[in-house]
């Protein structure tokens, strides 16, 4: 069993080896909230920083993370959520949280490779062809919905973002 501590919850997980991951390990750092993804053995950090798409991406690798966040079904979605609110911004009017995904005519393409075949879009999302980032609501109206916003070289800056690393 692999023992990972994470902001006072232990997670064993099957693996060969026996390292444990404390919470004060400097991958979690700069995270505002941090969250364990069984299904696909993956840990997540929200990071409240109101940054660029680009940035997020860069800083996510410079702390250790694969990149941002890929969302994989409803329950991952829900997870951020429960971050989001876990760290004070659900329902605080405090905007909305960069994905590890772009858009493009519609399309749907997770930086990380995965296939898409989960997405919550927002009602009428995505509607702009020039925004191509993703972000997930974490305000009033939209909680947990996905909007099309800035992007790749866009200076358009999101409240912060989700970096995730498989274990």
């Amino acid at each position: 069993m692999r023992r990972i501590v994470l902001n006072t919850a232990l997670f064993l997980l099957p693996t060969s080896s026996s390292t444990a991951i404390a919470a004060d390990n400097p991958l979690f750092g700069a995270c505002d909230s941090v969250a364990y993804l069984a299904a696909s053995h993956r840990v997540v950090c929200l990071v409240v920083d109101p940054v660029d798409r680009d940035t997020a991406e860069g800083e996510c690798v410079d702390a250790g993370f694969d990149g941002l966040v890929t969302v994989r079904g409803p329950r991952d979605n829900r997870t951020l959520v429960r971050m989001m609110d876990g760290a004070g911004m659900v329902y605080s009017g405090s905007g909305y949280f960069w994905l590890g995904a772009a858009e493009s005519g519609g399309s749907l393409a997770w930086d990380s490779g995965i296939a898409p075949r989960y997405s919550n879009w927002n009602s009428g999302e995505p509607n702009t062809a020039d925004e191509t980032g993703v972000v997930i609501y974490g305000d009033t109206y939209a909680t947990g919905y996905w909007n099309d916003f800035g992007g790749s070289g866009v200076t358009d800056v999101a409240t912060g973002y989700f970096c995730e690393s498989a274990l």
